[in-house]
Order: structure tokens, then sequence, then C-alpha cells
């Protein structure tokens, strides 16, 4: 599966032997394993960029891919490898490993998970419902140091790699918080032998839940990242699309009328090999057939809809479904150059251009984690030192840790672009980069070429026109006579119009330069002349010049030199022509043909569509000079062509867009290559590009909006750390999950397609931004008033409180932890009508049996929170004297432990 290339088709899976480009430069392609967020991916980037020798390279976080074009005589894959593992992440030459297929789905994050709610649901029960002692407090912190090792070792793994090189990335922000939250734990269970720090004053509720943080947390984010990682799949199998239209076997035979033959893989089918395609199988390989007639359906590779006749000498493509009836096909083409593979290939590579938002993202992310360290620290440090709340600083640190997310905002722009165009791509259509789905959603005008285009590629006979006296299957029957063996436009045009009729063959057929062609039927001469080379009947004329005013060609049909009946020929509209410059319209965007055809001609063909600007006879050069005149007026303008003689103006349009059938010029001279004839293609593509872009909004938006709203609730002490994680994980998933939608583009055919029926642009964008600050703002202020903690007293039941009244609604509440002899903590609260009081100056004394009074250090925990740790109690009498200022005035009280 090595895919080394320069400039060429190859696909992703496919073995290549390509020869180096120009000057030595290669591109190579890295699956690269570890990668979690946006900052990951612009690490991989810059290191590979920074490597001598290296021109390029581009890494797509959605893919999991890195794109290298490099001077081989100064670096080679190995440096590379090295480069991306000397700064804790993985790469692998694509096919040089197969372990490089599943690096990225190496995490067994849903295994993870699971283990991870069974034991933290565990801690749960046990924290929630067990008696506040050492005993539960062991059970609880050993459970969530299993949790930790197991369920979040990916983090923790990842952390420290990036560490030892100095770098950081969303695994360190999880990692820091996490280990946070069990340290809570541990000081639960061994400083203060299982009783809750009453972090933030949440109450008995809120203080149980404390112990359990890191567990819960851990089990949040592995389910986010293992519904990330299914739903990210979902869309690289939607980019992808095009080679699972490959059958995994393919039949080959030894001759035509061999109908067993032997199943084997496409890739190892040599060209000349002859392959028996059952009814209702799937061609495997591209090729011609050499037996037997079928309808071939298409629409999977061209979005034609209906089925089309498939014979001896026909080809057949890749991936397109047989009919009722068996053929036999000459492969022509080997797996790894066909059509599928070489189209999968352009898609592949339209996922290396980043669009302006997504190159923004980068910036922002580069910066983003190493912010956000500081930004938790800042925050801890402030509501510590200024307001004395030790426990609001605790809370808020850690979920300023693990609500930041610069995850969505890296997942924005590369989940949307690799649904949008692996969407597309299912429908045929082939968009070549970011810039040109952009370019492509803010068109203004269409431009079409007109013959080959709006029009039939083959002219047909629109009307036979005969001379008083003659049946209009003798002028048939005459020209067709003469025309029977000439290749030109109007004479296949009458033969296929004769087909139905009997026709002799002319003898002595010449042409007549500038003229026509004559020749002999049964002894007399006939000609079939320009409609300028012969004087009309009266009884002609009319029919003649009418047919001409409309831009159609007219021969004269002449025997022994008398007028018989004239052909009007014409190149047809097609079919589906009007309903797509309708659509074009419906979507708010002018037409325009640019054609170097007669103006009767394009005259006709604009009015009969309801064109906006119609321009005849232009040169290559006055096409041209057409397309910069729709420039200058600031408009955007799409050029659609046939892609093989409209290859400049393709090239000097905004977007060049290319209708045929997969030809390589379509391929190599278009920005948007359309694989059908279906005209529908081209409000179709520009549909898929303003709903690709608009989702790109959506989620840039909200990711934007996500980290505005939530992070300085974090800050500011409203945000649970609980909520915080779900809030982290559920970010990404709702950019990744809005994404998806766009596999539902096209579904009712290339006609279905139409523009987004939401806001786009800045509108889009800023309500995006808007929902997430609503719901985590409404969420909060809800949260807050619902709480079950809200009104619960500051402490838990606990046996060996003492609570004194003080005058003017003041209350104090003091106990010893684990109040038996030995080391022991003290514990002081002070409260005012329910609510902690504003406390300073708080000092206690502590004598044994009536000794000399020994003074304790108290540190602040929060408002009213006061803690006082290491005292080595003995066996005796304690008695405890206390002073503090509460609420503006001074109290002193006192109380007695008997220990031992």
């Amino acid at each position: 599966m090595l895919t080394e290339h320069s400039g060429s088709l190859a696909p992703a899976g496919e073995t290549t032997a390509e020869p180096e480009g120009p000057d030595g430069l290669k591109t190579i392609e890295f699956t690269i394993g570890g990668m979690h967020c946006n900052a990951c991916a612009i690490r991989v980037e810059r290191v590979l960029a920074r490597r001598p020798g290296v021109a390029s390279a581009a890494v797509n976080l959605a893919t999991a891919r890195a794109f290298v074009t490099f001077d081989t005589a100064e670096v080679t894959n190995e440096d590379l490898s090295e480069a991306v593992s000397g700064i804790g992440y993985t790469a692998v030459v694509v096919g040089g490993d197969e372990r490089a297929e599943t690096a990225e789905h190496s995490e067994h994050w849903a295994q993870r998970a699971a283990f991870s709610w069974v034991l933290g649901l565990a801690a749960f029960a046990v924290a929630m419902f067990g008696a506040a002692s050492v005993t539960d407090g062991w059970v609880v912190l050993v459970l969530a140091v299993a949790v930790e090792a197991v369920g979040g070792w990916p983090f923790l793994r990842l952390t420290v790699k990036l560490l030892r090189h100095g770098a950081t990335s969303m695994d360190t922000l999880i990692a820091v918080g996490t280990l946070a939250a069990l340290a809570v734990s541990a000081v639960e269970t061994i400083a203060l032998h299982g009783l809750h720090v009453h972090l933030g004053g949440g109450g008995a509720f809120a203080a149980r839940l404390h112990g359990v943080m890191a567990p819960v947390i851990i089990a949040i984010l592995a389910t986010g990242r293992a519904v990330e990682e299914r739903a990210r799949g979902r869309a690289s199998r939607a980019l992808h699309s095009l080679l699972g239209l490959r059958p995994p076997t393919a039949r080959i035979v030894a001759g035509p009328d061999d109908d067993e033959g032997k199943l084997v893989a496409p890739e190892s089918v040599p060209v000349g090999a002859l392959v028996r395609v059952r009814a209702g199988e799937t061609v495997p390989l591209d090729g011609l057939v050499v037996a037997g007639w079928s309808a071939v359906d298409e629409s999977m590779l061209t979005g034609e809809p209906l089925p089309v006749d498939r014979g001896p000498g026909s080809n057949v493509t890749g991936g397109t479904r047989n009919g009722s009836s068996p053929l036999v096909v000459r492969v022509t083409t080997i797996a790894s150059e066909s059509v599928l593979a070489r189209l999968q290939r352009l898609v592949d590579e339209a996922q290396r251009d980043k669009p302006p938002l997504q190159r923004l993202a980068d910036r922002v992310s580069s910066v983003f984690v190493p912010v956000i360290l500081a930004g938790a620290l800042v925050t801890f440090l402030l509501w510590w030192q200024v307001d004395g709340n030790f426990g609001i600083a605790v809370l808020s640190g850690i979920a300023v840790l693990l609500v930041a997310c610069p995850c969505a905002m890296g997942l924005a722009t590369p989940v949307a672009m690799m649904v949008g165009s692996g969407r597309a791509s299912a429908l045929g259509i082939l968009i070549r980069s970011g810039d040109v789905l952009e370019q492509l959603a803010r068109a203004d005008i269409v431009a079409f070429d007109k013959t080959g285009t709006l029009t039939e590629r083959t002219a047909q006979v629109a009307e036979v026109i005969p001379a008083p006296g003659v049946a209009p299957d003798d002028v048939l029957s005459v020209a067709a006579a003469v025309e029977r063996e000439s290749e030109h436009p109007i004479a296949v045009a009458i033969r296929a119009a004769s087909s139905q009729i009997p026709t002799e063959t002319a003898s002595e057929v010449r042409e007549l330069p500038g003229r026509g062609v004559a020749g002999t039927l049964a002894g007399e001469p006939v000609e079939v002349l320009r409609h300028s080379e012969v004087e009309m009947p009266a009884a002609m004329s009319d029919a003649v010049e009418a047919r001409e005013a409309r831009g159609e060609t007219v021969v004269v049909v002449t025997s022994r030199g008398a007028v018989v009946g004239a052909l009007a020929i014409s190149t047809p509209v097609r079919p589906e022509a009007a309903s797509a410059i309708a659509h074009l319209k419906e979507m708010g965007l002018r037409s325009a043909i640019l054609s170097g055809d007669s103006a009767p001609a394009v005259g006709a063909v604009a009015s009969e569509l309801a064109v906006d600007d119609a321009r005849a006879s232009l040169s290559p050069a006055d096409k041209l000079e057409a397309l910069r005149s729709l420039q200058s007026e600031s408009q955007r303008v799409v050029m659609v062509g046939d892609g093989t003689n409209d290859a400049p103006a393709l090239a000097a349009a905004d977007v060049g867009c290319a209708i045929g059938s997969g030809t390589e010029a379509a391929l190599a001279n278009s920005d948007v290559a359309l694989l059908g004839a279906d005209l529908e293609g081209v409000p179709a593509a520009i549909g898929i590009a303003r709903s690709t872009l608009a989702v790109i909004h959506q989620n840039f938006g909200w990711a934007m909006g996500y980290n505005i709203s939530a992070l300085p609730l974090a800050a500011a002490g409203l945000l649970d750390p609980l909520i915080a994680a779900i809030a982290m994980g559920l970010s990404s998933l709702v950019v990744v999950l809005n994404s998806l939608r766009l596999t539902r583009l096209g579904r009712g055919g290339l006609e279905s397609v139409r523009s987004p029926r939401v806001a786009r642009g800045a509108r889009s964008f800023a309500l995006s931004v808007l929902v997430p600050v609503v719901l985590f703002g409404g969420a909060t202020l809800i949260g807050e008033a619902v709480s079950p903690a809200r009104g619960q007293s500051l402490l838990p039941v606990l046996p060996g409180i003492t609570t004194v009244s003080f005058p003017g609604g003041r209350d104090g509440e003091v106990y010893l932890a684990p109040n038996s002899p030995g080391v022991n903590s003290i514990h002081l609260v002070f409260e005012q009508d329910g609510a902690f009081a504003a406390t300073s100056d708080v000092q206690v004394t502590a004598s044994l049996n009536g000794g000399p009074a020994v003074a304790t250090i108290e540190h602040q925990i929060s408002v009213g929170h006061y803690v006082g740790y290491g005292l080595n109690l003995r066996a005796g009498r304690w008695t405890f004297v206390d002073t503090a200022l509460v609420a503006g005035k001074m109290v002193r009280f006192s109380w007695v432990r008997q220990l031992g």
C-alpha cells in the first residue's frame, strides 16, 4: 500500500512505482498515530516542514494522514518517521507497514470507556451511599487510580512523551485535570482519613462527589473519544466511498465460453486478462466488452440514473453494476491505474489544502494549550490568594483544564471537508481542494460553453423539408446513400435519421471541398450541398430561412440538378439543461453562454433556456476577455465546459468545471470535474459546496462560542469539573455529527441537491457562536438554581461535630479527624444565617489535661472554612480555645475532646 507519487493519480491503498518529480522531489503519504487535537497536527506538520530537504508538509487531523514533498537527496522516509517519533507520535508510510492501517484506532476507546464506567459507577455508589470513613475513602481511591491507569492511560502516555520534548497537547490538559481531581480524593483519604474536603461550599452532596471526579471524568472522556472515533470513521468511509465500489474479487476466465473461471483479487489481475461479470455483479476493473450485451448501471460513478447498454467494443468502468445479462470484459487497466483509483486519489489530495478558516484555527490551536495551562494556574492563584477561597480555587482550576477544547476547532473544517467532498465524489462530482470549494460556494454567475455542454455532442436531423411532390423518406434515403461512408458529423446525423428506412449505397462518391458531397445513385447524379450553393424553390424558402434563423445548419439534396428536399441539422439542447439553469436561478445565480458558435444558434439556445447573458462568435481569446469582463464586475465566475477544447477558459475562471465522462482532459484542466454528462451536476456541485461551507461556519462558530462561554464560566467557579468534562466531550462530538449531516445530500439524485436552508456566511457563524453561549450560560444559571446541594449544611453528617452559636445568627462548627490519638486534622467552619460567614484572624490553642496551651496553624480552605493539619495528639483530655473575627465581630469559644 505504498503511495509515493509526483503529481500522479495513484490512489491511496494502491502500490505504485512512480518516478521522482522535477529536481528530485517526491511526495509521500504517512499515517500519523497519537494525534487527538489540532495542536498535535500542527506540531507534526512543523517538525516535518523544518527537516532539511522538505519542500512542503501538510497534516490532516481528520484523516490522520501527512503528505510530505521532499528532496530525496537530502532526506529519506526513515528520517521523516524518526522526526515525528522524536516528538511523541508515530509515522508509518502508507503501505510500508500493515499496522499503519490500524494505528489511529489502536487505543480501544470503547473498551476503555466500558471499563471506566463500571469502576467509576462503583466508586460513585461507595462515595454517595457509604460512610465517610477511611475504608470507604480507600475503596474510592483505589477504583479511581485503576480507572486513571487503564481508561486514562492514552492521555497519560502521550502527555509524558510530549513533556519530555517540552511540548503539550489537548491530552496534557486532560491528564493534568484528571490527576488534580484524583489528588483531591487522595487528600481526603490519606490526609483527612476519609472525610470530605468541602471545596466551594457545595454541601454534603457535592462534597461526596469530589472523590469520584477523576474516574467519572475519565469515563466521560473515553466515551466521547469512542463515539467521536466511530463518527470520524463514518466520515472517513464517506471520503473513501469510491474505492468501496470495487468488488473484493474478480472472476478470471480462459475464454468467452468459460462460465466458472477463478476468483482472484482485482489488484492481481493483469492487463489483457478476460473477466466474466455475471448478471447483477459489479464490474471489477476497467475494460472492453468482448462478449455479451447488458444494461450497465453507471449511476454510482457518473450520477446518470438510467442504465446504459454495453456490448462488444464498449468500454466499461470498474465499480459500475452489470444488469441482467453476463458480460466478458478484457481488462485494459490494472487496479492502481483505473478510473476509480485515479478519482479516489484526486479526492484524497483535496484534503491536503486548507481553507482560510482552517488556517486560522491552526494559528489559534498552536498557542491554545499553553495559554489554557497558564489560565488554569492564574485562576487557581486568584481564587486562593485574592479571594481566599482554596476550595473554589481547586475546582475552578480543574474545570478550566477540562473544559478547554481546541479539538472542536481543529475538527471544524477537515471533517466537514472530508464528508462534503466524499459525498460529492459519490455523486460523480470531484472538487479538487478546500479553496476551490470555498470559491464554488461563493459563485455569482455560471458561464457555459454551448456545443457539447448545453447541447448534445452529436448533431441530429431536426426537420426534413421535402420539395413539392417528394416524400420525406425519399429525401433522407437519397442523402443517406451519398453519406454512407463519411464520418462528418452531418453525415452521421443523416445516417442516424435514416436508420429505419431502406437505403442504397451511392457509387463514385466524392467530396466537394467547401460545398458538400456528390455521387451516383441508380445511374443518376445526386448531391448533398450547403444551402448557399443552391437556389431554393420558393415553396421551401420560408421553412429553410426559419430553420437558419434558429441557428441550424441546412443542407440541400439534389438529384439530376433538381432540388428534392432539404435537411435541417442541429445539435439539440440537453434534456436536463432547462431544469439545471432553472435550479441555478432558484439558488440566486446568474447564467451566461460564452460560445464560438454563430449568433443565431447561441441566441436560440439562450432563449430556450432563459439564460441571462449570451455572447456568440467568440474566439478562444475573445472567450477569455469575456470571462475577465465578468470578473471585473466583482463577480465570481464558474466556467462550465466539456474539458477538451475549453482548457484556457476553465483555467481563467474562478472555478473551472469540466463536464464529461472522466476523461484525462476533464480531470487535468478543471477545478471541478463532473464525471457524468448530467448538467444537474452543476447546481448540485454548488449546492454541496454551499452546504459544506455553511457546516464549516457552523462548526467553527460552535467551537468559538463554546470556548468563549465555557472558559469564563469555569474560571468564575460556576462550572463543576464533571460538567466541564461532559461539555468538552460534547463539543467535539457536535462538530463531527453536524458534519455528518452532509451525507444526506443528493440521496434523491443530483437534482435534489439545493443550497442549505439555514443561515450562511457571517449570519451562520454569528448564530453558531451564540448558540453555545446561550446553552452554557442558561444551563449554568439553571444548575445554580436547582442544584441539590443548594441550602444544605456545609458539612455532611459526621460524628464528633461541636456546634457553637453566637449572637447575630452566627454559628461555628468544629471537629477533629479522625478524632483518635495520633495525627489529626482540626476543622473550623463559620456560618451566618445558613451561609458562609466572612472570617479572619483565626487562632486556635490546644492543651492536654490542663497543661500549657500550644498554638496550632490554621489554613483557609474556603470562605469560613479553616483546617489545621499534622496535629500529633496523645491520649487524654484536650481543650481547644478558638478566637476569630466572624462577620465583623470577634468571637471566642472552647471545646473539649477525650482521646483514647
